[in-house]
Parts: C-alpha cells; sequence; structure tokens
C-alpha cells in the first residue's frame, strides 16, 4: 500500500467516526431548564397577618408602627473638668492665667471640682508656666514677659525695645485698655492694624526726644526746593551723587594706569676677579 492509499483511508475513518459522534449527540434526551418564577404582588406576611382577625375581634386595622428609639453616644452627662490629670492641668493654668494674684491648691482644686491629688500638686510645681511661692505655699502663673501693670510696662519699654502686643495678653489680660490709656496721654507710641484698629506694637515715648524747632528754621526747611522727579537724577549727578535709581554695577570706574618702573637687573657677585684684563667685558 502506497503512502498516498495510507492517507486517503486514514481520512476516511475519520469522517466515519464524526459521524457516528453526530448520530450519538443528536439522539441524547434533552432535559428542560427549570424556571423560577417571582411573585411580586404576593402579599407580605404582615400584611395578611393584619388582615386577619386577632383574639379581640378587631379585623382590617393597620397595625400601629413601633415607635424607633435612637441612642445617641456622645459625651458623658457630667462634663466637668475632666478626670485625666493632663486635662485637669490645662483647666488649671487656664484657671491661673485669670487670677491677678497667687493662690492656693485648695482654690485650685475647688474649681476643678476634685481634691487636691499628689500628681496634681508635683505637676504643677514643676510646670514651666507655673511660679510656686515655696515660703507662701502659692500658685501664680507665669507669663512669656513678667509684665501685668502699666509700671512695669512703661519700666520695660524704657529701656529702648518695642514689644508685641501679643506677648503682653499672655499676662496681661487689660493690656489693650491701658495701651489706649497710655496713648492718649502720649507716654507711649503703638501701631495698629489698619483693618481691624488692633494694637500690634508698642514703644516707649521719650519725652527727652520731644525737641521743640524754632519757626525760622521751620520756614528754612519748607523754602528748600526738590527738584523735579525726572531732573532729580541730573542734579544729583552734577553734584557728584549716584541716584538711587542706578544700578551700581553698571557705573564704570576709571582705570588708573600707573607707570611700570623698569626693575633692574639683578647682578651677581662676581667671582672671577683673578681674570681681570684677561676676560673682555660685554657688559657695555
Amino acid at each position: 500500500m502506497t503512502p498516498r492509499q495510507s492517507g486517503q483511508l486514514l481520512g476516511m475513518n475519520l469522517d466515519a467516526q464524526l459521524a457516528a459522534f453526530k448520530e450519538r449527540a443528536r439522539n441524547q434526551p434533552v432535559l428542560p431548564r427549570p424556571v423560577i418564577r417571582l411573585q411580586r404582588d404576593a402579599p407580605s406576611p404582615d400584611t395578611s397577618a393584619a388582615s386577619t382577625p386577632d383574639a379581640t375581634g378587631a379585623s382590617g386595622a393597620p397595625p400601629k408602627k413601633r415607635q424607633k428609639t435612637t441612642t445617641v453616644y456622645s459625651q458623658p452627662e457630667d462634663t466637668g473638668m475632666g478626670q485625666h490629670i493632663l486635662t485637669q492641668i490645662t483647666y488649671a493654668i487656664d484657671y491661673l492665667k485669670r487670677q491677678p494674684e497667687p493662690i492656693s491648691i485648695d482654690k485650685i482644686a475647688s474649681y476643678l471640682s476634685t481634691g487636691p491629688s499628689i500628681a496634681l500638686v508635683n505637676l504643677l510645681q514643676v510646670h514651666p508656666n507655673v511660679t510656686y511661692h515655696h515660703d507662701t505655699d502659692l500658685y501664680e502663673f507665669r507669663p512669656m514677659l513678667n509684665i501685668r501693670n502699666e509700671s512695669s510696662l512703661l519700666a520695660t519699654l524704657a529701656k529702648g525695645s518695642g514689644i508685641a502686643v501679643k506677648e503682653l495678653k499672655d499676662g496681661y489680660p487689660s493690656v489693650e485698655e491701658d495701651l489706649r490709656k497710655l496713648e492718649g496721654m502720649g507716654q507711649v507710641l503703638v501701631i495698629r492694624g489698619k483693618k481691624d484698629g488692633q494694637a500690634r506694637m508698642v514703644w516707649y515715648n521719650d519725652p527727652s526726644l520731644n525737641v521743640t524747632i524754632a519757626d525760622e528754621f521751620k520756614q528754612m526747611f519748607h523754602d528748600l526746593k526738590v527738584p523735579e522727579a525726572a531732573d532729580l537724577p541730573r542734579e544729583l549727578e552734577k553734584l557728584g551723587m549716584t541716584p538711587a535709581s542706578v544700578d551700581p554695577r553698571s557705573i564704570k570706574k576709571a582705570v588708573v594706569v600707573k607707570d611700570k618702573k623698569k626693575k633692574n637687573r639683578r647682578r651677581g657677585k662676581i667671582t672671577n676677579t683673578h681674570l681681570f684684563g684677561i676676560l673682555q667685558d660685554y657688559s657695555q
């Protein structure tokens, strides 16, 4: 049998097998597909139960809806000064800040609605914003600046430096009222915000600097004529001055040429003096 005949026989066998498979597939039984239908209009169990008469004989009445009770989980009802020791310290510092003089630990504990515990006492004594007086056993708020009244404010300002008002408010609650009074008396100079008018900085108004100038000198000052803005650079250049509008880097400096001096040739030490008269001198 030739290879060609073998290939034809193999192809006939495959065709016969494929036809037999298709015949078996057609003879297989077809099972029905299960279908699940949803009944949307069916009455709910609650409605059907409500339409049925109850034991008392009432029927057809809709059932009463149960009232929902909503529980709100928030802060506890007793919102005192807090039970945590750090919370008590925060409230104690705020309370000391409003006191004009030192107070005892009993007053602080009474404000906190708690007893003077050992932890509270120890933390207050070492707190950076609290001054503890050992001799009197009293506590006092320690501000950023130890300024609490007009006299201490003027004494500090007289040293020559300005103070930010926000630093004064830390231990001086009535500083705004005192600044308005001192400003009206001419003892301080205050810089205020343009929008809200609140004091920002304060300086001491030194009375020794308030010098009275004679009217003659005032008239001399007003008689001085300032050149126009366009002519001002030219007038300054005439006087040998540089206008501020000119970039200093653009100014070329005059280069001074210095005469270079000729360096004398250094002559070495003559060592062959014994040959004078024999050698010829070429230096001339």
